[in-house]
């Protein structure tokens, strides 16, 4: 029986990392953005979110980035990434990285207590750590979540095992089922004592009422539709 990993205990784990890479992001907007002018809160800020956002920092009169969450800070990045890309810290993946940790945030930022996969969850916390180590997180934080990663490695791998197993049973039992419903049931109506007694059964072979699929087993109802026995068929 596959075990169930405790998801809210990763979504524990991942909202605190979550906050600690908040805290990242914002010393390193506020440090590189400031290079771009004065008007770098209009413009490189309100002026590279989504839409929904740039509305919501409006609307609310949001003057500093500590009073916004990851999925702004995400979307700054990403509008402002032919300028960050030339900064020697990241790599060619970062904004793989970026695109991919703004789905986690999503998804377990509104979690409300629902089930994700064991593959998503490993995928999710792997994208954590490494985005943290695009960002210079500390070694000890990102290594908390490759620890968590590494335990429940052993689980996901049981679980996969398991469900492999289950698929090959329940292809197994498809199989034997598929060869039951191979069995061709013919109407014999009053001749049915014939066909126990002497072991043949006669039809025509032209006829479109009698096109039937090769088979090896077949049976026969009588009068009432009832079936007591199933055949071999040994020569036709």
């Amino acid at each position: 029986m596959p075990k169930k990993i405790n998801l809210d205990l990763i979504e524990q784990n991942i909202l605190s990392h979550i906050q600690k890479l908040e805290k990242v992001f914002i010393v390193f907007l506020e440090k590189e953005l400031k290079k771009f002018g004065s008007d770098w809160w209009s413009k490189n800020v309100k002026g590279k979110v989504f839409a929904y956002q740039r509305d919501y920092i409006r609307n609310e009169n949001i003057t500093s980035l500590k009073e916004m969450d990851l999925a702004y800070f995400l979307s700054i990045f990403y509008g402002n990434w032919e300028d960050f890309k030339k900064l020697d810290m990241f790599t060619g993946d970062t904004l793989i990285y970026v695109k991919e940790t703004r789905k986690v945030f999503n998804r377990w930022k509104h979690r409300r207590g629902r089930h994700y996969p064991d593959d998503i969850v490993l995928r999710d916390l792997d994208t954590l750590k490494r985005i943290g180590n695009e960002f210079n997180l500390e070694t000890k934080i990102t290594n908390k979540l490759e620890n968590l990663w590494v335990r429940l490695l052993p689980m996901v791998a049981d679980n996969f095992l398991s469900n492999q197993a289950d698929s090959i049973e329940h292809k197994q039992v498809d199989s034997d089922f598929k060869i039951e419903k191979e069995i061709l049931a013919v109407d014999a109506d009053i001749t049915k004592h014939l066909i126990d007694k002497y072991q043949i059964h006669s039809c025509p072979d032209n006829h479109r009422r009698y096109s039937y699929k090769p088979t090896k087993y077949i049976t026969f109802f009588d009068k009432n539709g009832e079936m007591d026995t199933i055949y071999e068929i040994k020569e036709v």
